[in-house]
C-alpha cells in the first residue's frame, strides 16, 4: 500500500512539472473557477435577502435594480465559466501534446 502512494506522488510531481510552463494560465483558470463558483453561492443568498422584507425594506421599490444586478451576476458568471472552460481546455491540450512529445522522444 505504501509503495502505491509513492508512485501516485511521483506521477503527481510529473504532472505538476508539465503544468509549470502554463502556470500563469492555470492561475487565471483557477481564479475564473473561484469567481464563477462564488457567484453560484451568492446568487441564492441575494434572492433570499431581496425577498425578505425585514432585511431589505427598500427591495419592493427597487425591483428593477435588483433584477439588473442579478442579470449582471449571471453575465459575469457566464464569462467566468467560459474563461474557465476555455483556459483549462487549452492547458489540457498543451500538456497532452507535451506528454506525447516526451513519449516520442523515448521511442
Amino acid at each position: 500500500m505504501r509503495g502505491s502512494s509513492r508512485g501516485a506522488f511521483a506521477a503527481f510531481k510529473v504532472l505538476i512539472g508539465l503544468l509549470r510552463p502554463y502556470r500563469g494560465q492555470f492561475v487565471v483558470s483557477l481564479a475564473a473557477l473561484a469567481l464563477g463558483s462564488s457567484i453560484n453561492l451568492v446568487f441564492p443568498e441575494v434572492v433570499r435577502r431581496a425577498l425578505d422584507e425585514q432585511g431589505f425594506p427598500w427591495a419592493k421599490e427597487h425591483v428593477g435594480l435588483i433584477t439588473a444586478g442579478l442579470a449582471a451576476l449571471f453575465v459575469l458568471q457566464g464569462a467566468a465559466f467560459y474563461a474557465r472552460s476555455r483556459l483549462f481546455g487549452s492547458i489540457g491540450q498543451r500538456v497532452f501534446c507535451d506528454v506525447r512529445e516526451i513519449g516520442r522522444a523515448h521511442v
